[in-house]
This record gives C-alpha cells, sequence and structure tokens, in this order.
C-alpha cells in the first residue's frame, strides 16, 4: 500500500475545509524539491487548514524540517493554519532534537487510515 523501500510517495485527501498531504517513504534532499510543490500548490488554493501527515514516513532531514519550517511560516503570513500529524518515533525524534517540536501545531492521530492513491 505504500513504499518500504524508502521511495518517497505523497498523496492528497480533500476532508471539508482542510487538506491533509500524506507522506511515506523518505523526505530528503532529493525528494524535498518534489514535495514542495505539492505543499506550494495546496497552500494557497483557499483551504482553511493543510495538514501533513507523517504517519508513514520513515525518515526526515535537515532539508525536510528546513521545508516544514518554511512553510509554516508561509501559511501564517497567508492566514492559513498548518499543522502535522505526528510520524514514528524515528520521524519525530528529529523535531525533539532541534527544539522544533514546540512550533509545530501537531494533531492528535486517528486510528484508521484513510484509503488514497500514492502517487
Amino acid at each position: 500500500m505504500y513504499p518500504t523501500d524508502g521511495t518517497f510517495r505523497c498523496a492528497v485527501v480533500h476532508e471539508r475545509s482542510r487538506v491533509r498531504i500524506a507522506v511515506a517513504g523518505e523526505l530528503d534532499v532529493a525528494s524535498t524539491p518534489h514535495f514542495e510543490q505539492t505543499l506550494r500548490t495546496f497552500l494557497y488554493n483557499g483551504f482553511g487548514r493543510v495538514v501533513i501527515d507523517l504517519r508513514r514516513l520513515s525518515f526526515i532531514d535537515s532539508s525536510g524540517l528546513h521545508l516544514f519550517l518554511r512553510y509554516a511560516e508561509a501559511a501564517r503570513r497567508a492566514d492559513v493554519r498548518f499543522g502535522l500529524m505526528p510520524g514514528p518515533p524515528a520521524v519525530q525524534r528529529i523535531f525533539e532534537l532541534t527544539g522544533t517540536d514546540v512550533l509545530f501545531d501537531f494533531e492528535p492521530q486517528t486510528p484508521h487510515a484513510p484509503s488514497f492513491q500514492w502517487r
């Protein structure tokens, strides 16, 4: 259903007044530009909230963290709420180690994963 080889994938799920972007695999220097295109598209499309679902992300490096920091600030300037759904412990660790966990609006995890197509 989602990549187990580290390949980065994202899927967009429209949920009423918000859009959730689910990511899977590794968000690193190679995949960040692809993901940024997706973020840019949905940050300015009239959704009141953009949420990044990290539950299936297996790895994130500093380029991914920097992207989240930049887009959290861009969302604030655009009056859009920007949030993250926490990922597995290995992913959450980068937020904790850098002290940036307090800068993000982390949503509670929902028990059921939605069905969608990875692209």
